[in-house]
C-alpha cells in the first residue's frame, strides 16, 4: 500500500534561551553551535527517509532559518507569543494546505536519528486514522509524532506529553502506538542524556559520523 504524503515538521527552540540546561556543560556559544548541529543531524535523517515528502522547519530564529532554508527546506514562523502546540497546530495547518496527507512532529535533539528508523516507524504505522510516538528514553515525552490525517488529534507537547497524547488518542477513539528505538528514544537536552549519547556514540562508527557527536566530543 502506497504511503500517505508525508511532511515532516521540525521545531526548533530560540536561540539564545535553547537547551539552557546543558548550561553546566557548555558554553553560551557551545550550546548555539549544538542546536546548529542537531537541527543539521535531524534535517540529515528526514531527507534520507523514503517515506517523507518534504519538510518544513518551526522557528523565528533567523540563524536556524537560514540553515533550513539553505538545504531547500520550508519555514513556518514561530512567534512568542504562542506557545508549542499552537505553532505546530497552525503548522500542521500549513503543511494541509499544502497537500500534506499525514505528517510527522520530530523534535529538533534527536542526534542519533537516521532515515531508515523514520521508514520504520512510518512504515510500520495503520493506513488509516492514527497517531504513533516514539517517546523520550525516561518513557514520558514525545520525540516524534506521527498523525495520519494530520488534524487527528489535538497536541499535547510538554511535561508528560506521552500519557497525555495517548489519553487524547483513547478518548477521541484514535488507534494509537508506540514506536521504541534508541535513535528515536535519546533526546539531548541535559547533562545525563549528553554523557549518555557520548556512551552510545564511542561504539557507534555511525554516530561519530554526526555533526553533534564532533562538537560535543570536542567540548565535553
Amino acid at each position: 500500500m502506497t504511503n500517505p504524503y508525508t511532511t515532516a515538521i521540525i521545531p526548533v527552540r530560540l536561540l539564545p534561551t535553547a537547551k539552557h540546561r546543558l548550561s553546566t556543560l557548555l558554553e553560551d556559544a557551545e550550546r548555539h553551535k549544538l542546536v546548529h548541529a542537531m537541527l543539521e543531524d535531524v534535517l540529515d535523517a528526514a531527507e534520507n527517509a523514503n517515506t517523507i515528502n518534504d519538510v518544513i522547519v518551526v522557528t523565528n530564529d533567523a540563524e536556524l532559518e537560514t540553515i533550513a532554508r539553505g538545504r531547500g527546506h520550508d519555514v513556518f514562523p514561530a512567534t512568542e507569543a504562542t506557545g508549542l502546540n499552537q505553532e505546530l497546530t497552525e503548522a500542521i495547518q500549513y503543511a494541509e494546505k499544502k497537500g500534506a496527507e499525514a505528517v510527522v512532529i520530530i523534535l529538533a535533539d534527536l542526534p542519533l536519528l537516521t532515515g531508515d528508523v523514520l521508514d520504520q516507524m512510518i512504515e510500520g504505522s495503520c493506513q488509516q486514522s492514527c497517531l504513533m510516538i516514539a517517546q523520550d528514553w525516561r518513557g514520558k515525552g514525545t520525540n516524534i509524532l506521527y498523525l495520519h490525517p494530520p488534524s487527528v488529534l489535538e497536541l499535547h507537547f510538554g511535561l508528560g506529553s506521552l500519557t497525555s497524547h495517548l489519553a487524547a488518542a483513547q478518548e477521541a477513539g484514535v488507534a494509537a502506538s508506540c514506536f521504541a528505538a534508541f535513535e528515536t528514544a535519546l533526546d539531548l537536552d541535559d547533562p545525563d542524556a549528553a554523557h549518555r549519547f557520548l556512551r552510545i556514540a564511542a561504539d557507534s562508527p555511525q554516530a561519530q559520523t554526526t555533526r553533534t557527536y564532533r562538537l560535543l566530543s570536542s567540548a565535553v
